[in-house]
């Protein structure tokens, strides 16, 4: 997708959640608005910012990121959104690059049982951020812009039964460098599901959802169809739990070139090409020619599990967190994929002002059907942190993460190590109702 393009979806998006916000809302006399603005500096070094397995590079990285998180509420309605605009500089000036994030929420009650909602988001980062968070895939570094919008449904069949349906649309533009192999795609989804409440603590959920693939180069079509069964059940105040299990089914289709001769010409031996100067000849007028590339489609189709397991505990003066996933995500390069992911988090409140956080993750992706090695790799990552409360509105934080990669059939694995120090200042909340 184009730029402008790309700016015009994105202003589009923001006047679907804008609308939907006045359409048929209360007074204005029965909102609740508020604003919660913040402002960070950090500064950042990074001794392998490619992730390369060579000729790394190390890099200094400062940047300012001010942000806001607003919303407004009323008894049929609620908004919440996050706008963040962050300049990053570096010590290698060619590395430079802003980000920004753009988050909306939206709901509004059409009756008591009845609801639609939106949501629609904008990430410009690099493959290196949120990508990476996302499938574990490290790709060479390049700027990224990612605009996702997603309408909704839900309707209350009874007081323990609930229905809902959902469409999503999600961009994703690549920075048009020449050295990262991958492309932009576009990728279109449709979910329906029903929860039934059995206790007051216990939440089951059957899902059906589809997903539609497509690189904007043409090469390469996914379409994935799962069905999942899922529960959430708070087995005490502190304990909570939700897991999922399901099959789905996917099928791809690769545009694969070959060279061959043109209809009405014939391969020559191989001794006689350098003596022609082509690898073709005419049958009828005996004219050199060269090959030309015929492209023809090949599909693949594979079946798998899809499960994830969630569970928190609440400490006196912390939390455990851990998290366990297979899931079927979008890639820049062969489609759809599948990521297994493992993730532990852990905090704990030292004291009034001091509170540690850990969080290790560790990421295996293949192709769904294994007939692309290319995405097949393994991601581990871990990040201890400290930080500091110095005032009401001032908080300092340090980290440490460490990142490693191993590719299917590298010979090298790629690893990094990244110590970062914050400063945030926090206004005072505004809240005001009209």
């Amino acid at each position: 997708m184009h730029a402008a393009n790309t700016c015009a979806f994105a202003k589009s998006g923001i006047a679907a959640i804008i609308g939907l916000y006045f359409i048929h809302s209360p007074s204005l006399n029965a909102a609740e608005w508020y604003l919660e603005p913040s402002i960070s500096g950090r500064v950042e070094y990074n001794d392998n910012l490619q992730m390369r397995s060579r000729d790394e590079l190390s890099a200094t990285e400062y940047a300012i990121k001010p942000n806001i998180s607003l919303g407004r509420r009323t008894a049929r309605s609620n908004l919440q959104g996050y706008l963040a605009y962050e300049p990053r500089r570096f010590t290698e000036d060619e590395l430079n690059t802003n980000s920004s994030w753009i988050n909306l929420n939206g709901y509004y009650g059409l009756t008591e049982r009845q609801q639609i909602n939106l949501s629609f988001s904008q990430i410009k980062d690099t493959t290196l951020e949120s990508e990476l968070e996302e499938t574990g895939i490290i790709y060479d570094r390049a700027e990224r812009n990612r605009i996702s919008v997603n309408p909704g449904w839900s309707y209350a069949w009874s007081e323990t039964t609930a229905l809902n349906a959902a469409i999503g649309y999600t961009t994703v533009d690549y920075d048009e460098s020449p050295n990262t192999g991958i492309s932009d795609y576009d990728t279109g989804s449709a979910t329906f599901s029903v929860a039934y409440r059995s206790s007051p603590a216990t939440m089951w959920t059957l899902g059906l959802g589809a997903t539609r693939y497509e690189r904007d180069d043409g090469l390469v079509k996914s379409e994935n169809t799962q069905l999942t069964l899922g529960l959430e059940h708070d087995y005490t105040q502190r304990l909570k739990f939700s897991a999922s299990a399901g099959v789905r089914q996917t099928e791809t289709e690769v545009q694969r070139g070959s060279l061959e001769c043109p209809a009405g010409t014939t391969l020559v031996p191989f001794e006689l090409i350098p003596v022609l100067g082509a690898p073709c000849i005419d049958v009828d007028t005996f004219t050199p020619t060269n090959f030309i590339v015929v492209t023809e489609p090949t599909t693949g189709d594979s079946t798998g599990a899809l499960a994830s397991l969630n569970t928190t505990y609440q400490l006196e003066r912390g939390e455990i967190g851990i998290d366990i996933s297979r899931t079927v995500s979008p890639s820049a390069i062969s489609g759809l994929i599948v990521t297994d992911k493992v993730g532990v988090s852990l905090s704990h409140r030292f004291s009034e002002t001091l509170t540690g956080r850990f969080h290790a993750s560790w990421y295996q992706t293949q192709n769904t059907d294994d007939s692309n090695t290319q995405v097949d790799r393994t991601y581990f990552r871990v990040a201890p942190s400290l930080e500091w409360k110095l005032a009401r509105d001032w908080r300092f934080a340090a980290q440490y993460r460490y990142m490693k990669q191993e590719r299917e059939g590298a010979l090298d694995s790629a690893a990094g190590n990244v110590v970062s120090l914050s400063l945030t200042y926090d206004w005072p909340p505004y809240t005001a109702s009209r």
